[in-house]
């Protein structure tokens, strides 16, 4: 244990003063929480992405982590409190780090798009993706995240995001530290719920 870390409060202390009615200790509690979780956040957000977005871009998720952190702690008290700080940093670096991953491959797409566009296509082969073909995929993706918001099992919104996210199975497997063959099970009742939900969605949007 190096000597920053035996200098902060456990974790319950820390949770404490962050819900203080006196701003400049929550302030301090804040600014410990964010020393000692930082560098593992980035980390982790890292090894998510398997670095597709660069050490910054980690670095910048990790941040609108701690910036949602203070805006929770702001906004809610009672039984919306934190019970644990590393769990609850890491299902929201999580979350970031999903939406992240979807937001690049819709970046992909554009660009890949643009440079077939601006190319000549030999004999025989189909024309890049049109305009409308893009924004026909940003209206699945804002689709997806309306219908898994919709679904009430956690886990099975887990799952979709991580599917989402290009995850396989396995990769899911490790991820919520589950058995392949649970994986499997969860990965198939989630599919099964989020083309129930779909259905439903597009049944009332018309």
């Amino acid at each position: 244990m190096t000597v920053e870390n035996r200098s902060l409060p456990n974790e319950a202390n820390l949770i404490g003063e962050l819900y203080s009615d006196d701003k400049a200790k929550a302030e301090v509690a804040f600014a410990q929480i964010h020393r000692k979780y930082f560098n593992r956040l980035v980390h982790y957000v890292n090894q998510f992405l398997r670095n597709e977005s660069g050490q910054a871009e980690a670095e910048e998720i990790a941040q609108d982590v701690f910036e949602e952190l203070w805006q929770k702690i702001s906004d809610e008290q009672g039984s919306g409190r934190i019970r644990s700080i590393s769990k609850w940093l890491i299902m929201i670096a999580k979350r970031k780090s999903i939406n992240e991953k979807i937001r690049g491959t819709l970046v992909r797409e554009v660009k890949e798009s643009a440079i077939a566009e601006d190319a000549p296509l030999p004999l025989g082969t189909q024309a890049s993706q049109s305009p409308f073909t893009i924004a026909a995929r940003h209206e699945q993706v804002q689709l997806f995240d309306k219908a898994v918001d919709t679904i009430k099992d956690e886990r099975l919104r887990e799952v979709l995001r991580l599917l989402a996210a290009e995850q396989t199975n396995k990769e899911i497997a490790e991820e919520l530290e589950i058995k392949p063959n649970h994986a499997n099970v969860l990965v198939h009742r989630a599919k099964q719920a989020l083309e129930a939900r779909v259905r439903e969605l597009e049944k009332t949007s018309r």
